[in-house]
């Protein structure tokens, strides 16, 4: 009896770890309310251009494009000047993506050909994942973690639906010139 209740126990306590264990990060659409979130959580922070390269590819159901950009700075991570990359994108989150400075679509003006900084999180690629993306699949770190640079101005794109406390707090970015918004990244990267 007592070996039971033992085994009973053990079983118990496994289910309870076992149910409190967090989703992955991927799976939880992180929205981050301070830029010290976006910066200290990244695995790449880069300053990129878009390169012209895109694939669209279907994997488990879920509709990706991946964009190939061309690293013009590294501000954190492995990444070298003049590196290709590929950014893999969701469907559903490119069609959420707006500018919140201007309130516009992302999509309206699509990686054109102004600079970017992008707050990166790399994973291993799966083998269902095309081979052209390279060994690792790189995502977008949260929301908001891809910044626009156009006439030394930045604008933030993120999902449509942000907590107001979080676009209270990333506005005084859009107010700084390039210069001064790279020096704050690496000033809290440091």
């Amino acid at each position: 009896m007592k070996k039971l209740t033992k085994i009973f126990f053990i079983v118990l306590i496994l289910s309870i770890i076992g149910c409190h264990t967090p989703p992955s990060r991927e799976s939880q659409d992180k929205d981050f309310f301070s830029f010290d979130q976006v910066i200290n959580t990244s695995d790449r922070i880069l300053k990129l251009s878009r390169n012209g390269n895109q694939i669209s590819f279907i994997v488990d159901d879920i509709s990706y494009t991946s964009f190939q950009f061309k690293v013009i700075k590294k501000i954190k991570g492995s990444s070298k000047k003049d590196d290709l990359i590929y950014i893999t994108f969701t469907n559903d989150y490119l069609d959420d993506l707006i500018n919140l400075n201007a309130n516009g679509s992302m999509t309206d003006n699509l990686f054109n050909d102004t600079d970017y900084l992008f707050f990166l999180m790399g994973r291993a690629r799966k083998n269902t994942f095309p081979k052209e993306l390279g060994g690792s699949l790189w995502l977008i770190n949260g929301n908001p973690s891809i910044y626009q640079i156009s006439n030394n101005r930045i604008n933030i794109f993120s999902s449509k639906v942000l907590d107001q406390t979080i676009l209270n707090n990333f506005s005084k970015l859009t107010k700084m010139d390039e210069n001064s918004f790279i020096e704050l990244i690496e000033s809290i990267n440091e």
